[in-house]
């Protein structure tokens, strides 16, 4: 045992002299074409924005234009993710996303072979590498780089290589599924564990492609040679580096912003304490985007390229690197001009724009107000009348309650068709009367001391919303056993006179539609988890329900230009809550109606370069998700 124990320490002991070595190797790598790669990554930061943005611009007008589908939701995913244009576009946006990655890892892998090699690293070879690698990438054979690029590289989410690549992850709306769903959940994280092994066995792929004339499956090959053996000391040395610069950007972000919210405090004495923190802690979130768009591709590439060489000249593979990896014919040449000058303007253009398009958020917007999802369910069982009171208590102007018909036609107020996960016993809602789910009381383990607590009908919820004049949505559920839903929810809603004071909405559009057949009156919205400037023409949805994730100016003023309101959901992060409100959106729904409505209340509503900061940080944050 002491043997081992020796061995153990030995080990670790050379591990950590190593890494003080490729600390030191990392500082000279990037203080030798500190300039040139800080440059080149600015550039390519800023590239992949403009483009990726102008993508989530373009593509959902594309689709909806030639499609006639308004929104993605629970009815139409198959239908909507199956589709022919849908599928073309998502392919597209894949390559030209991928392209971007590529480009940019390139240019910093040639940048720092040549410091490895002892020459300079100049913009020409930078740019002539990335467009070579490109070009390379065009031939079928490689295609399989983008799904590395594309799929490894976001689904893992363990190493950044390029900026564009940060906007790349798995939608909000499926992750929320998967984590709401135990049995998917499991499959998700075998898959996972899977797709981060083969990252790591193919990890070198891309210098090898970059530095060699080899195709991308020879490359993985290689790559999958040269890590083997190098697997442990190549995760252990990547995770310290990824501490310490996380360190880095936190320590960055956090004392810029600080210092000058402490600057800007001596002129605005009106400012609270609440309003400082939150200015503060936006400006935070935001600078840690930016620095790790530009310091984290760059630190990582030129990590991984010390580990490269090392591990290459260990197997005295160092003459099969390429020679003409380490030179540049377009230095003071005309393509290097012209590739420049077109890279110039197609980012002015672009830029010019978004100046041209978002000319209104120039205008003011309004506060929106705090809908109560489930009622107040952080403190109290969700969708009983302990959380909707609860929610009204707190002066929430607006609760959503979901709900399905029990066996004897009740509606009944819960989230699950199973009542398993809140009471602990399996019973199917639609398969019981009322008054024998009334048996089976929540579970002392859900949120605050309450005891007894059992699930509610519509009809009582109904009167103790209209008895503080809030506003009810009203989201139905079905699973095709239903017989009379929609009729006798339009029943209790005229039976208590809340038309005016009620929302019907739900996840399954022909609800909607069967709700409006009734009663064309009572006003309606569709759940959608995403949405298009084309959901203004949707006759059924007075309103447009909508995930956080899809919200966006466009989109809202689009709505708003129709005479449609915007409700969000499900928004328990306070750090989202000023980016919504410059889209102007008009609800948050939320499970911390408290939080979120103190965030709303320090929230700026000022049109000009305030509201347009407020988007852009948001938008570049998004990158880093």
């Amino acid at each position: 045992m002491k043997n081992i124990f020796e061995e153990f320490r030995n080990r670790i002991r050379e591990f950590g002299i190593h890494f003080r070595q490729f600390s030191h190797n990392l500082l000279l790598f990037i203080q030798k074409g500190f300039r040139q790669i800080l440059g080149f990554s600015l550039i390519c930061l800023v590239l992949s924005f403009l483009v990726t943005e102008l993508m989530d611009y373009l593509f959902p007008k594309i689709f909806s234009n030639l499609t006639h589908i308004p929104f993605l939701e629970q009815y139409n995913g198959v239908s909507v993710t199956s589709n022919p244009v849908a599928i073309t576009l998502a392919a597209l946006y894949l390559i030209i996303a991928s392209f971007l990655s590529l480009f940019e890892i390139a240019g910093l892998v040639y940048a720092y072979s040549m410091i490895q090699v002892g020459r300079e690293a100049k913009y020409s070879g930078m740019l002539e590498a990335a467009a070579r690698t490109c070009r390379k990438t065009l031939k079928p054979v490689n295609w399989p780089i983008i799904l590395f690029l594309f799929i490894l590289l976001p689904l893992t989410g363990v190493i950044t290589l390029s900026s564009s690549g940060m906007k790349l992850s798995v939608p909000y709306f499926l992750t929320q599924g998967i984590e709401a769903n135990p049995i998917w959940n499991r499959y998700y994280r075998i898959l996972y564990f899977f797709l981060l092994m083969a990252e790591l066995t193919y990890l070198f792929s891309i210098h090898i492609y970059v530095l060699r004339d080899v195709n991308y499956i020879e490359a993985c090959k290689e790559g999958r040679k040269l890590i083997k053996g190098n697997l442990i000391h190549t995760v252990m040395t990547m995770a310290l580096l990824s501490i310490g610069l996380n360190f880095l950007l936190n320590t960055l972000s956090a004392a810029i912003p600080m210092n000058i919210a402490e600057l800007i405090s001596l002129f605005q004495k009106r400012l609270s304490i609440m309003q400082r923190s939150s200015a503060a802690g936006i400006y935070v979130y935001v600078l840690r985007t930016i620095f790790k768009g530009l310091l984290a591709p760059a630190v990582y590439n030129a990590g991984l390229t010390i580990l490269f060489f090392e591990y290459v000249e260990a197997r005295n593979l160092l003459g099969k690197l390429t020679p003409r990896a380490f030179s540049s014919t377009w230095e003071s040449t005309a393509s290097y001009r012209i590739g420049t000058r077109i890279m110039a303007a197609i980012i002015a253009s672009i830029f010019l724009f978004f100046v041209h398009h978002y000319g209104y958020l120039g205008e003011s917007v309004e506060k929106p107000l705090v809908c109560a999802h489930r009622g107040d369910n952080t403190n109290a069982p969700e969708n009983t009348l302990e959380s909707i009171e609860l929610a009204l208590t707190e002066q929430t102007p607006l609760v959503e309650v979901d709900v399905y018909e029990a066996a004897d036609g009740t509606i009944v107020v819960t989230h699950d068709e199973n009542l398993l996960r809140v009471t602990g016993h399996n019973v199917k809602v639609t398969d019981k009367t009322f008054e024998e789910l009334q048996k089976y009381e929540m579970l002392d383990t859900l949120p605050g001391n309450y005891s007894h607590v059992k699930v509610p009908s519509l009809e009582s919820v109904i009167k103790a919303v209209k008895e503080e004049g809030a506003i009810l949505q009203i989201e139905l559920k079905a699973n095709g056993h239903e017989k009379n839903l929609e009729r006798e929810v339009i029943r209790l809603i005229n039976k208590y006179d809340m038309r005016r004071n009620v929302i019907v909405i739900s996840l399954k559009s022909y609800l909607i539609e069967n709700i409006k057949q009734i009663d064309p009156d009572v006003p309606t919205a569709v759940c959608a988890f995403m949405a298009w400037d084309s959901y203004a023409d949707y006759p059924y949805g007075d309103m447009l329900s909508v995930s956080d994730s899809a919200v966006t100016p466009d989109l809202v003023k689009a709505m708003h230009d129709a005479g449609k309101l915007v409700l969000c959901w499900t928004v328990d992060d306070e750090d989202l809550v000023q980016y919504l409100v410059s889209c102007n959106v008009d609800v948050i729904g939320t499970n911390d109606p408290l939080v979120i409505q103190r965030a709303i209340d320090v929230a700026d509503t000022d049109g000009g370069i305030s509201r347009v900061s407020h988007v852009l940080m948001e938008r570049l944050s998004i990158m880093s998700r």
